[in-house]
């Protein structure tokens, strides 16, 4: 054990100053403040870059879609160019099948298959307009 003595030459050592633990409670109440307000930062921060990076894919898949659709446009229209080449193939075999008709003294109606021909190409001819019509639009992205 210490004496007295020894005890008060302990004492002296220690700072004389006094401790206000008033001062330093509110000090960390600040820091508890700070540590919170970086945390609900954080947190929203993270929100934020979800919500751009769902966005950004957004965009991305739009941008896919838009070119898919844009190659689909271009097949169809090619598609439409090629139908039309046949349809004219087969409109000639109808003007060549009512000359035959009339060289030969019949009516065009008597020659089997004749007005389905014309009905099928008329059927051809208003489908390649309307491929041709589609108004292919979209918003700049």
């Amino acid at each position: 054990m210490k004496t007295p003595k020894e005890l008060d030459k302990i004492y002296n050592r220690l700072p004389k100053d006094k401790t206000e633990l008033g001062n330093h409670k509110v000090e960390l109440g600040i820091v508890d403040d700070i540590a919170q307000a970086i945390s609900n930062l954080e947190n929203q921060f993270k929100q934020l870059s979800d919500a751009e990076r769902k966005q950004f894919n957004a965009v991305v898949e739009i941008r896919k879609a838009i070119s898919e659709a844009k190659k689909i446009d271009d097949k169809s229209k090619s598609l439409a160019n090629k139908s039309e080449s046949i349809a004219d193939k087969s409109a000639k075999l109808i003007t060549k099948a009512r000359q035959a008709a009339k060289d030969l003294g019949v009516k065009d109606s008597d020659i089997k298959g004749l007005k389905q021909l014309f009905n099928t190409i008329d059927n051809m001819d208003q489908k390649i307009e309307e491929i041709r019509n589609f108004q292919f639009t979209y918003e700049k992205l």
